[in-house]
């Protein structure tokens, strides 16, 4: 059930500040980090494939390129300004299907959510969810005559109708407004600020995506992106299929696949 393009999207914004030195000091330190991730990846690549899970010193990597990311997106709102209208709790965000989700992030998410507790409840959501999305796809197709993995509009357009569903993130702790795994939370999901009223962010509400409704989105630049997805191809070439980007979907196929119980 691979229904989501992996050119798929959300439009980051080039801003001015990207030419200020110590912002483009933090992009020169996140290529260098993600090259070494694309080389540890590369290196592991066949005890990946007999154990499916990479060892603790790829995690490790990534994490230093959160943590530089992070960094990077602070000095981004800082410099230009942006009044960010998140607050901790507030996890209306939390309903979208997180996309555009890196294999090596669904994998270390994984890893840790299979040693939970409730870990078969938090897949059979991921699998109500994809199941629900999927069924937005199938009447999409019949309406448009398009199909969803040759349009990015169109995905554009199921995602929408998704969030109209008010599915949770099944690693939202509902009760609190909080993540799960916010420490190691993909790298999507901490570049969306909203800067318009929290309000807005709600897709009941009449101006739900649209003039009132503002977002920026903060990426590093594209040559960190395109390390990112040789990354990716590293890992679907081993797995022989293209490894879904959606997160509840790549959660499903680490639980079928047995990844990340090596």
């Amino acid at each position: 059930m691979d229904i989501a393009p992996n050119e798929y999207r959300k439009s980051p914004v080039v801003f001015r500040c990207f030419e200020h030195p110590e912002v483009k000091a933090l992009n020169s330190r996140m290529v260098e980090l993600a090259a070494e991730m694309a080389k540890d990846v590369e290196t592991y690549l066949n005890a990946f494939a007999e154990t499916g899970r990479f060892p603790d010193m790829v995690y490790g990597a990534l994490g230093a390129f959160r943590e530089t990311y992070d960094r990077f997106l602070w000095e981004v709102l800082q410099r230009e300004e942006i009044q960010v209208s998140c607050k901790s709790g507030c996890s209306v965000c939390c309903f979208e299907l997180p996309c555009g989700v890196e294999p090596l992030e669904i994998l270390q998410i994984y890893d840790r959510i299979r040693r939970w507790p409730d870990a078969m409840d938090v897949l059979r959501n991921s699998f109500a969810a994809m199941r629900t999305f999927r069924e937005i796809c199938i009447e999409l197709e019949e309406e448009t005559g398009e199909t969803v993995e040759s349009s990015s509009a169109l995905y554009g357009s199921a995602l929408n109708r998704f969030v109209q569903n008010r599915i949770p993130c099944t690693l939202l702790d509902t009760e609190r407004g909080l993540c799960r795994v916010y420490d190691i939370r993909p790298l999507i999901c901490r570049g969306v600020f909203a800067v318009s009223e929290p309000a807005f962010c709600d897709p009941s509400h009449a101006d739900f995506g649209g003039e009132n409704h503002q977002v920026r989105v903060i990426e590093p630049i594209d040559e960190i992106n395109y390390v990112l997805m040789r990354i990716n191809v590293f890992i679907s070439h081993t797995l022989g299929f293209r490894f879904p980007e959606v997160l509840s979907h790549g959660l499903l196929v680490c639980h079928d696949r047995g990844l990340g119980s090596g």
